[in-house]
């Protein structure tokens, strides 16, 4: 999930706008409501996202308003977080294999 640093300094899910220049990154999945979680950060990281919709491998990948991965739509203005190494559920149901850009 993508998340951003909101202007209390909390990370919180980050909004499906295209000027998101606060996404700071994807969350392990150790993360919980209201505690400490760690961020992977960084370019060319391989990284499982959970995904929504359908995802074929080459995809460009943008986030939906609850932080899952999803298609980036060019008309929609979706701002191109990372690109998809295979199609989503190919290795874990529901998560897509994807590069970070």
């Amino acid at each position: 999930m993508l998340r951003k640093v909101d202007s209390a300094n909390v990370v919180v899910t980050s909004d499906d706008l295209p000027t998101q220049s606060n996404a700071i990154g994807v969350l392990f999945v150790d993360a919980t409501s209201g505690d400490p979680a760690s961020v992977i950060t960084g370019k060319g990281l391989i990284v499982f996202l959970k995904a929504t919709g359908t995802i074929g491998a080459g995809n460009n990948l943008s986030h939906d308003n609850a932080g899952l991965a999803k298609n980036a739509g060019i008309a929609a203005g979706d701002q191109r977080l990372a690109v998809a190494l295979e199609d989503k559920s190919a290795t874990h149901t529901g998560f897509v294999k994807a590069m970070l850009l």
